[in-house]
């Protein structure tokens, strides 16, 4: 391979040799060829699924489970083998830029920083630290990639990344970090603590669940979503209109209202609005969502002396954006805490 030539002083930059230059395109035409043929998979797969759907005679129940499971298992193998491809190319793209980077660390250490390393988050070292510390970064990430722990090299990645956002969290708070003070300032004046349940696509009825049962109502997230899939299949009329495509804007379909429902039920489809609503009147609730930027917004006030419900809705609090979680009395913290911790 050829040496990557670099400026003289008083140039800026760095120019990478031919042979750099031609492996970081063969890389991303062998990415690039990877998603085409699996995109070419999924629309197979997709022409498949509805074959395998009109198989199911309208109102045979039994036979429209079978082919759900079915259809679940196809794209479960699908994803994994898909996955499985791109984490292979992955890893050899990454193998071969840290060789290149290993070759050119003596290099590119002379500069102030390492682009794209840990030694950006170092502060103010010697050359001869960040020599130390770029090198153990690269051996060890070389050594998960060549035994086969892509995960753990992107583990390693990622810890890096986090120090860093926690660095600079410190100087200048977080979207995050300003809502959750906002929580605590909200919740403190009304004597409420919050109790966090897990980011897992149930967190909607996980803290349904919590809310419910210190109204000693005991229940569980699977009762849960078979009793809003129920109600929202019984009362399609009052719930379809509100459900529209992203990209398109168009309304969905019986049949894909129908699935939509089975999802709610069978998996861990994330729960907003329109699962509030029949969690409102499936409990005859009034359930308040308590923001942290906007007051609160409240579902079922029909139903405000009979039963209350809090939750919050949090638009930062992880990386994938919207969650749930429940809240307690301050005074049952104690309680409180002993019981999330059951539930992590």
């Amino acid at each position: 391979m050829t040496t990557p030539h670099f400026l003289n002083a008083g140039d800026s930059g760095k120019v990478k040799g031919e042979d750099e230059h031609d492996g970081d395109l063969a890389s991303a035409d062998l990415e690039a060829e990877c998603l085409a043929r699996q995109k070419k998979e999924r629309k197979e797969l997709q022409a498949e699924i509805q074959k395998l759907k009109h198989t199911a005679t309208k109102g045979d129940k039994r036979k429209k489970r079978d082919v759900l499971a079915q259809i679940a298992i196809l794209e479960k193998d699908l994803d994994e083998k898909q996955q499985e491809e791109l984490i292979q190319i992955h890893n050899e793209m990454k193998a071969l830029k840290l060789t290149e980077m290993s070759q050119n660390v003596d290099a590119t250490i002379d500069g102030d920083f390492v682009e794209n390393s840990v030694v950006d988050i170092v502060p103010r070292i010697s050359k001869s630290q960040k020599r130390r510390v770029y090198c153990l970064y690269l051996t060890q990430t070389w050594n998960c990639l060549r035994s086969g722990s892509y995960c753990l090299a992107k583990k390693a990645q990622k810890e890096c990344e986090l120090n860093e956002r926690i660095r600079l969290e410190e100087n200048e708070p977080s979207n995050r970090k300003i809502e959750e003070n906002h929580f605590k300032q909200i919740l403190d004046d009304r004597n409420l603590q919050m109790y966090t349940v897990p980011s897992d696509g149930n967190c909607l009825y996980a803290s349904m669940v919590h809310q419910l049962s210190q109204n000693n109502i005991q229940t569980d997230v699977g009762s849960l979503r078979e009793q809003v899939s129920f109600y929202m299949r019984q009362n399609v009329h009052d719930f379809l209109p509100f459900f529209v495509h992203e990209h398109s804007g168009d309304l969905f379909t019986h049949d894909e209202f129908t699935d939509y429902c089975s999802r709610v039920e069978e998996t861990c489809e994330w729960g907003g609005q329109a699962e509030l609503k029949a969690l409102s009147d499936i409990f005859s609730a009034c359930i308040e969502v308590v923001q942290a930027d906007v007051p609160s917004h409240f579902i079922g006030l029909q139903f405000k002396d009979k039963l209350s419900i809090i939750v919050t809705y949090h638009k930062h609090a992880y990386g994938l954006g919207e969650h749930y979680n429940s809240v307690c009395l301050k005074v049952d913290s104690v309680e409180c805490e002993t019981d999330r911790q059951k539930n992590l």
